[in-house]
């Protein structure tokens, strides 16, 4: 019981990021795409366009964070806690809350998806029957 409340506190007490991460963790692969040029958001979003089941398959939720002001935000966090966390760019964050592939350029689909399917992770999960 202690300890629980110990935990309970410690979570209390933790910054927006690490809350958010605890939340998301072995649930979803995240993609963060932060730049402060709304070129860069709307090519990224143009390449990934039409991937939607890939990104259901892989449990994978892109997150934009453009400029502020320009409404190209969908972020869960406000943005400067994002920013303190996340480099411009494209930036992979696997089930496990841990960065695994970053590009500081807008990328094709097919980088973002050979690096999910060579995760261990992932490879289990590509192994699994599919429910009927």
């Amino acid at each position: 019981m202690i300890s629980w409340l110990l935990g309970l506190v410690l979570f209390a007490e933790a910054d927006p990021w690490d809350r958010w991460v605890e939340s998301v963790r072995w649930r979803a692969r995240i993609v963060f795409v932060l730049s402060d040029d709304p070129a860069f958001i709307r090519a990224q979003r143009q390449r990934w366009n039409g991937a939607e089941a890939g990104f259901e398959e892989r449990h994978l939720q892109a997150i934009f964070i453009g400029p502020k002001g320009a409404g190209l935000d969908d972020a869960p966090l406000p943005r400067a806690v994002i920013k303190a966390h996340v480099e411009q760019g494209v930036t992979l964050m696997g089930k496990d809350g841990d960065f695994k592939a970053k590009s500081p350029r807008p990328v094709a689909i097919e980088w973002l998806f050979e690096r999910i399917d060579a995760m261990p992770m992932r490879r289990r999960e590509m192994r699994k029957p599919s429910a009927p």
